[in-house]
């Protein structure tokens, strides 16, 4: 790589011109996490259209960002993990992430990303012991309660590429893993008498396995949540992480509700009574000044009768899992209706 310009250099100039030719004339260029070769990506970019001379006949988005927000899960999920491998579980005096220092680095890129920051930055405060007690855990628990199989699969593999496999066929495991709780004290002390026996073969040592073992005591929260949402118990599990405070910890993008239903062609003319609120909504974004406000006032009353007459189909994109995503579309509707 050219650390000045990020991007490939290629010995052979004969394959890179074949290479860019292929790539047309934009492509994103993405880095692989560190134990992932190779260790860079490129995909081609469509050309842009600025205008649909057919009419529009359906819409695809996003999910993460575009349709709905899950960073308040995604963040919480991160500073549990932190609170975890840094012996800080169920400690009020530890104050949390740094918010003004590590929200830039731990928003709107790669889970994986997102926690070779944190392990970077708390590295010096990692307890080696309540990581290897917090891995088993989350091991055991996602071997035996985690819906996603891709899920567990990965967490067999990574436990080989950490040197402890072995205890998957430990009877002391798998009597865990069946368990209903990994939370009660009986199950506590099993889980800790496992650790006793393989947690000093776990291979913490380098950086990208002390990444590998953190992803996963991340996805263990953030799946065990999604568990709790998948059974209806969402606004109990937002209660725990806010308190008092409310919130949620899955979000639908603001207006998302109105587009939708404009796309299909549901509103007609009056999706024109929530112009005041997207306008006040730009605003307090200081955004209003980006756009024609007088033109938009009068083009929605245009765009829902257009929509009433030629409803759109609407479809949603993601690299999400499917379970991921099942859950995560039915929180958003919950949370709209």
């Amino acid at each position: 790589m050219d650390e000045r310009m990020d991007i490939p250099k290629f010995t052979n100039t004969l394959g890179a011109a074949e290479l860019a030719a292929a790539l047309g004339h934009e492509f994103a260029v993405v880095q692989n996490p560190s134990y992932v070769h190779p260790a860079y990506e490129l995909y081609p970019l469509p050309d842009k259209r600025t205008e649909l001379s057919d009419g529009m006949v359906g819409a695809v988005m996003d999910m993460d960002g575009t349709t709905t927000t899950t960073e308040p899960l995604c963040i919480h999920s991160l500073e549990t993990m932190v609170r975890r491998i840094t012996n800080h579980e169920g400690d009020p005096a530890w104050p949390g992430l740094n918010r003004k220092r590590d929200l830039p680095h731990i928003i709107g890129n790669s889970t994986t990303k997102h926690v070779e920051y944190l392990v970077r930055t708390y590295g010096a405060d990692i307890d080696d012991a309540a990581f290897r007690l917090f891995y088993l855990y989350s091991a055991i628990w996602t071997i035996g309660k985690a819906a996603d199989p891709g899920r567990r699969a990965e967490v067999c593999a990574n436990m080989a590429a950490l040197a402890i496999e072995d205890a998957l066929d430990d009877p002391r495991f798998q009597e865990l893993a069946a368990a209903d709780s990994l939370d009660t004290p009986e199950a506590r002390r099993g889980v800790r008498a496992l650790t006793d026996d393989f947690g000093p073969r776990l291979r913490l040592a380098s950086f990208a396995d002390r990444v590998r073992a953190a992803v996963d005591v991340y996805y263990q929260r953030y799946h065990f949540i999604l568990a709790r949402i998948a059974a209806g118990d969402g606004e109990s599990v937002e209660r725990d992480v806010f308190g008092s405070q409310g919130g949620h910890l899955i979000r639908p993008m603001t207006g998302i509700g109105v587009f939708l239903a404009m796309l299909k062609g549901w509103l007609g003319t009056d999706v024109a009574f929530c112009f005041d609120e997207f306008r006040d909504h730009l605003s307090r974004l200081d955004l209003a000044s980006d756009f024609d406000v007088d033109a938009a006032r009068a083009l929605l009353p245009a765009l829902g009768a257009y929509f009433a007459q030629r409803p759109a189909a609407v479809a949603v994109v993601t690299s999400s899992i499917r379970y991921e995503a099942d859950i995560v579309l039915g929180e958003v509707f919950r949370v709209l209706a």
